[in-house]
């Protein structure tokens, strides 16, 4: 993944929710109010091929629960929304990245990952548009977060999710790793 593409990653998946939520700061401490992330289960564990994706979701995580700490004394309540794969348009425009992204790379670089990245792509898509999780699961999760009288820290969408944030606390990462080297197997 080229710098600037990480960029772009960072500033929409970070710094963005990041700017929306100090602009109202003050309306939510004079409230007691609320703040409910959007995340993924990539904040949870980093898959090969999507670790800039990653990278912003588990930066976020952190943010969140940094805001929840700071904002606790004002009444200000921080939760996040995990959600797994959707089947949703989202998917196509993956695979159309990840290819950009192959073919703009050095024929040497992209030569020792093609196989496995277009393997993973296919993968990925296949996985997701067989998800059972729905839109409506998303956002009645979302919902529960923004009107729970006692809001979670995260809210898991779709056995995906819950899995990795299970995965993530109670495997070592030497057995996360193996489990996830078939990801790049095929080269």
């Amino acid at each position: 993944m080229p710098p600037e593409r990480l960029r772009q990653q960072l500033d929409t998946n970070v710094v963005g929710a990041v700017a929306v939520t100090q602009a109202f700061l003050p309306q939510l401490r004079r409230s007691r109010g609320r703040i409910v992330n959007i995340s993924s289960g990539l904040g949870s564990v980093a898959i090969p091929y999507l670790g800039g994706y990653a990278t912003g979701q588990f930066a976020k995580e952190g943010m969140s629960d940094a805001l929840r700490r700071e904002l606790r004394p004002f009444g200000v309540s921080v939760s996040v929304v995990k959600p797994g794969a959707i089947a949703t348009p989202i998917w196509d425009k993956v695979r159309e990245a990840g290819e950009e992204i192959l073919n703009k790379a050095p024929e040497d670089i992209a030569g020792l990952y093609r196989a496995s990245f277009e393997q993973f792509l296919r993968m990925n898509e296949q996985r997701a548009q067989s998800s059972n999780t729905r839109p409506e699961d998303f956002a009645r999760t979302v919902f529960r977060a923004l009107t729970a009288p006692r809001p979670r820290t995260r809210y898991c969408v779709g056995t995906d999710a819950w899995t990795a944030a299970r995965l993530s606390r109670l495997l070592p990462d030497a057995a996360l790793d193996r489990g996830l080297s078939t990801v790049t197997k095929g080269r």
